[in-house]
């Protein structure tokens, strides 16, 4: 029933099980694509997931997603102007993903807010060298994000 109440998402989308997303978020990502620009939509990469208990994802007040329309700069500026404008930006996770494959965003229903940037890093471990996601502060992390897009080496 809840689902029939959103605009523009849907229980088909990649939400893991969609029933057990919270429908307060599920409201929020639907105030937040009515407020894109038109032509512009949000594509959600993971909600629900069972895999880490102390995430927010484990009790589907979690989603990973980017906006297809615009580059990530742009979409970061929109994400954050709309909760900026709820008074939201101090209460929910807001993490940044410029390194991600599609360039990314994380909302959490957390209430006591937390700002990051999850970046990929070369490591070397004994004689290989392997990639993995470490993370820094927000506004280091969009720093390295306006750098990297405006290099030319990403969306």
């Amino acid at each position: 029933m809840k689902w029939k109440l959103l605009k523009y998402f849907y229980p088909n989308e990649a939400w893991g099980e969609a029933e057990k997303m919270d429908f307060q978020l599920l409201v929020l990502m639907d105030q937040f694509r009515e407020s894109l620009p038109s032509g512009f939509k949000v594509k959600i990469h993971r909600g629900y997931s069972n895999d880490n208990p102390k995430s927010l994802h484990y009790i589907g007040k979690a989603t990973d997603f980017h906006v297809v329309g615009c580059g990530f700069i742009e979409a970061e500026y929109h994400l954050k102007n709309f909760l900026f404008r709820r008074d939201l930006m101090m209460e929910v996770e807001y993490g940044i993903y410029p390194d991600w494959n599609d360039p990314g965003f994380h909302v959490g229903l957390q209430f006591k807010g937390g700002s990051w940037c999850g970046r990929y890093v070369k490591v070397q471990k004994g004689n290989a060298d392997i990639t993995e996601q470490r993370y820094i502060g927000y506004k280091e992390g969009l720093v390295y994000a306006k750098k990297k897009f405006q290099a030319g080496n990403g969306i």
